[in-house]
């Protein structure tokens, strides 16, 4: 079935995706709008603005009083039209035909997928009316009563203001408006608001619907644009027009949009942008490694044994303040699972924001176990951002950031295994090209903070597959094989071997492996529906060998997609709050193979369970050394083993057979403590049988029993 969801993959022509380069050391912010959700009033009721022109829509396309009509202008434009809520007296109804198809274009079709939302709640008075137009309608060969199929058909409707005389405004003024957007399916679609100051001549165009939200996300939110700049420049403001403008190739979905005015800008008002929780801003420079890079990801779920310190950061904004912002500073209150608080502020302030500027604001590192009496709880954590600055803000509300949060668990959770996650909290479509191949690899990168419990191991690796109906259908049946990927796959150069990435199981095919071992078979129980909610219906593999955690080593949490099957296996993607490289992906079979990453920082949903190695009956730890099962056990050719040492020693690997005979031995020499080492053990001549191998050091013996085919 083809999907229809969009992400784009930015693809490597060769295994390696990059090396990875400066970044700056703030998030690039878009353009110039606020990314805050909010339930705000008409502007002309918050008592400190002038308001130069407010229309509510409630006439529709006739207009306010003296301000004059709305007009449509593209190929499209008759597709805009006034609705009302859902529910209410001729309100919107996706599964009833709009008109009779005389005034507007639409007939008796109904939209595809639109059907499972209402034109509820986007606006505060969206109750007297609001305009709208509906592509997935006219996208559409859905008639009431007869489903039928998409269309692709390229969509310009445009909504003009009428003619405004905005000269009072002089040098500064700001738009605000509301409105309710979900787009298909490139980023070559675009939703503007345009400004002209020739009547309608030209247009400067502001993107409202990508610094709000990703393709195929539901976006509500009160749009704000500073104008300040273009006002200043302007030859003339008795001449100014609006419009309202849907430009794409092949999309559907809707857009509508309420509440529209022009108004002064306030004398001081700080938003706050993004809020996170990483190390970002501190630990990238052009000299980072791959390793480096992932050790600042946000972590969504974390065992109490891995949890490490962060830094709070904030964006805050001077977007369209009459005066400069100063002295602008961060407070974090951090709510732990026991419902005790703790406030931080930042150590980095900044003196002073003109308008138009933007900074960010940090605190320094916080231990969360320390800071909540030295044990750690296990639960949700909270974080409510808040920036101020030394001026009274006309605007409090929006510096008042989005809430953040992560959960602590340990091994008593998930039936005794702990979950260690860095996204995918979220679902936003599919990646293009997997629409049309099997023959794939997703793969999640993972760096490991130094364990407080130091014999700590991943044990499973676990995905989502989704199951979207007549939109990305994993089908029951199809087969995938779990792995876990040794390194760094940012890192890989071609031309240095030792670079290259493998994995720990079947690692003689580190990309196109197919051991039955690996092999899980997904079932109906397995899949997952957005129309379930969440939490995710997560699938859980148990590794063929537990994994010793190495601190300061990348690990990948993976699945293959064989070429083989008729159906094809989708996970859920999340473009929210995710890094540019979270998750890589390999199509064998595209037009380009090799690794590459999800466009808008893309990632799937794929995570580890943790344990600590105590409570793990395949790893034996005794006398300072962990000693993993060997993987494959049973085997034929040759199998591998990992150990760890709590004190540096010289090692010495043993194998005895039954009779406690020794067949084969190997002096490994000077092994650093801490760190994870894998030894491969070829079969050579040994015949078949029962066998005891065994890490001796200098002050002890750790033994296991493997088995030859």
């Amino acid at each position: 079935m083809l999907a229809l969801a969009c992400l784009t993959l930015t693809v490597g022509a060769s295994a390696q995706v990059s090396q990875l380069q400066k970044r700056d050391m703030n998030y690039p912010l878009t353009s110039a709008v606020s990314d805050k959700s909010s339930d705000s009033i008409l502007p002309s009721a918050k008592g400190s603005e002038t308001t130069f022109f407010s229309e509510d829509f409630s006439n529709g396309f006739d207009g306010q009083g003296a301000n004059g009509a709305w007009t449509i202008d593209g190929d499209q434009g008759d597709l805009w039209y006034m609705a009302f809520p859902t529910g209410a007296s001729g309100g919107y109804d996706p599964a009833a035909a709009i008109l009779d198809g005389t005034s507007i274009p639409y007939g008796t079709k109904v939209p595809n997928y639109f059907g499972t939302r209402t034109a509820d709640g986007f606006a505060p008075t969206e109750a007297n009316g609001f305009m709208m137009m509906d592509a997935d309608r006219w996208n559409s060969t859905s008639v009431v009563g007869t489903p039928g199929t998409l269309t692709q058909n390229a969509i310009n409707s445009v909504l003009v203001s009428p003619v405004m005389d905005l000269s009072a405004a002089g040098s500064g003024a700001q738009v605000v408006f509301s409105q309710y957007v979900r787009q298909c399916c490139t980023a070559a679609n675009t939703v503007f608001l345009g400004v002209s100051f020739d009547g309608g001549a030209t247009y400067v165009n502001f993107d409202v619907r990508t610094p709000y939200g990703a393709i195929n996300a539901d976006i509500r939110q009160e749009v704000v644009l500073c104008l300040n700049e273009l006002f200043t420049s302007a030859p003339a403001l008795d001449n100014v027009r609006f419009r309202f403008e849907w430009n794409s190739t092949n999309s559907h979905y809707f857009w509508m949009v309420d509440d529209f005015a022009v108004i002064s800008p306030p004398a001081n008002d700080l938003v706050i942008g993004d809020v996170f929780f990483d190390r970002y801003f501190l630990a990238v420079d052009e000299e980072n490694t791959a390793e480096e890079y992932y050790d600042t990801f946000e972590w969504q779920n974390t065992p109490d044994y891995l949890m490490k310190p962060v830094h709070f950061h904030a964006r805050a904004i001077n977007e369209c303040s009459q005066n400069p912002q100063t002295n602008i500073s961060l407070s974090v209150t951090i709510t732990a699972p026991n419902s005790a608080t703790e406030t931080v502020t930042s150590v980095q302030n900044l003196a002073s924001l003109a308008t138009g500027e933007e900074g960010v604001v940090f605190t320094e590192p916080v231990d969360l176990v320390a800071l909540f009496g030295g044990t750690p709880l296990v639960g949700q954590y909270t974080f409510d951002y808040v920036v101020s600055q030394d001026e009274v803000d006309d605007r409090p509300e929006n510096n008042v950031g989005d809430q953040r949060g992560m959960v602590v668990s340990n091994d008593a959770d998930n039936d005794g295994f702990a979950i260690m996650q860095n996204a995918g909290l979220t679902y936003n479509g599919a990646f293009t090209q997997v629409q049309f191949s099997q023959d794939a690899l997703w793969s999640n990168a993972f760096v490991f903070e130094e364990p407080t419990i130091t014999n700590s191991v991943i044990t499973h690796v676990e995905a989502v597959f989704l199951n979207s109906l007549d939109f990305a259908e994993t089908q029951p049946g199809e087969v995938v094989y779990f792995n876990v990927r040794d390194g760094a796959i940012l890192d890989e150069d071609p031309e240095d071997e030792s670079t290259i990435t493998g994995v720990f199981f079947d690692s003689e095919n580190p990309l196109e492996y197919d051991d039955p071992s690996l092999e899980f078979t997904i079932t109906a129980e397995d899949l997952w529906a957005p129309a379930d909610g969440f939490p995710q219906n997560w699938v859980s593999f148990e590794l063929p060998s537990p994994i010793l955690i190495e601190t300061n080593r990348v690990y990948g949490a993976e699945f293959r997609i064989p070429p083989a099957g008729e159906g094809i296996v989708f996970p859920p993607v999340s473009t929210v709050r995710c890094e540019d490289f979270g998750t890589l992906f390999n199509n064998f079979s595209g037009d380009a193979p090799g690794w590459g990453a999800g466009a808008d920082g893309a990632t799937a949903s794929i995570r580890f369970r943790t344990s600590s190695a105590n409570s793990v009956d395949k790893v034996t730890y005794d006398s300072g050394v962990k000693l993993t099962q060997n993987w494959p056990n049973p085997f034929s050719s040759e199998t591998r083993f990992m150990f760890q040492l709590d004190e540096t020693s010289t090692v010495r690997f043993e194998l005895h057979d039954i009779q406690g005979r020794l067949v084969m031995a190997d002096n490994l020499g000077l092994r650093a403590a801490a760190v994870a080492n894998t030894y491969v053990m070829p079969r050579k001549n040994l015949a078949p049988g029962v066998y005891t191998y065994s890490i001796v050091t200098e002050n002890s013996r750790v033994t296991r029993k493997l088995t030859i085919e």
